[in-house]
């Protein structure tokens, strides 16, 4: 469990990791070089291990904790969600009936205040056929997620140059590794939305895509098929990312947003359109666009805000990809 100025949210995060209806190996919290009082807040949590290093960020805080876990799997919690008390469980189930599998993950339910906002993979399915081309065009993976200790050690962890969009880049190289991927078909986690901060980790998040896409690219091991989608997820990556700054950011970076759109030469013409208008009304521009938390809006890690309907599924379900790798 990473922690960075977590004081406030740790605690709830450890308990629901204590609390397993499996009992986890270990708890581990990686103290990425917070100033406010987070020994404090787990002083009432014994058995958790406290690793305490100087701020570099997420990856390098989850690389630490990784590299002295003992586990086979090391599952992921950020310090402000929480897991449900049967989560350990289910991946448990999931790990002994497809023990092949590298990665599992179950849904997340997105929590905004203190009310339920839909769920992760309602709106951005789990691919159950070919999970190398699946993860070349999205995140088809949240941030609390397991992962075999193994494997995450053989792609050299995550990378620690990415301050944003590290989680995708992990599992891109995991994937394209020959790691697969299951899902237990049910909300096992609260995935916590914090509205101060969304609008700054939503452009940083699109921001963080066409790099992330740049540096797969770089892969002998692509097919010719395989790197096709990448550079067309890439090039809609670059319109988009510049689109979601233009909306988001307000005042004078706003408009140089907008012109970054409007001279982009990767964006549509109705894009260049509205960028020009960006430049010179941006919130009338801004107006046009969807009603935030509407379908189509975005969560803080630049997936799709969940559509209301449809019922989860058998809780012990387990989807997996069982196409060609």
């Amino acid at each position: 469990m990473p922690a960075f100025q977590a004081a406030g949210t740790v605690a709830e995060a450890v308990r629901s990791a204590l609390k397993q209806t499996l009992e986890a190996v270990e708890v581990i919290v990686v103290d990425d070089g917070s100033t406010d009082d987070l020994a404090g807040a787990l002083r009432g949590f014994p058995s958790v291990r406290l690793l305490r290093r100087p701020h570099r960020g997420l990856a390098a805080a989850r690389n630490a904790g990784v590299g002295v876990a003992c586990g086979d799997f090391v599952a992921f919690l950020d310090a402000d969600d929480v897991y449900a008390p049967d989560h350990l469980r289910a991946l448990g189930w999931a790990s002994a009936v497809r023990p092949d599998l590298d990665i599992l993950t179950a849904d997340a339910t997105f929590i905004r205040g203190e009310k339920a906002s839909g769920s992760f993979y309602r709106s951005n399915p789990f691919p159950e056929v070919d999970q190398r081309q699946a993860v070349l065009t999205r995140c088809f993976l949240h941030a609390n997620s397991a992962v075999r200790r193994s494997s995450f050690l053989a792609v050299n962890g995550s990378d620690e140059t990415f301050l944003h969009g590290e989680d995708w880049d992990l599992w891109v190289r995991l994937i394209l590794s020959g790691s697969r991927a299951g899902l237990v078909d049910h909300p096992l986690v609260e995935y916590r939305l914090h509205g101060a901060s969304m609008s700054a980790n939503l452009v940083a998040s699109y921001r963080s895509r066409p790099r992330v896409l740049l540096k797969t690219l770089k892969r002998r091991d692509l097919s010719p098929t395989e790197r096709d989608i990448a550079i067309d997820a890439l090039r809609r990556s670059r319109r988009r990312a510049a689109k979601v700054a233009a909306s988001e950011l307000r005042g004078l970076a706003a408009r140089r947003g907008w012109l970054t759109l409007a001279t982009s030469r990767e964006a549509t013409i109705r894009m260049r359109a509205e960028g020009l208008a960006g430049i010179v009304a941006p919130g009338w521009v801004v107006g046009r666009e969807q009603p935030r938390g509407g379908p189509g809006s975005t969560t803080p890690d630049g997936h799709e805000q969940p559509r209301s309907g449809g019922s989860p599924s058998d809780p012990m379900t387990l989807k997996e990809d069982g196409g060609a790798q």
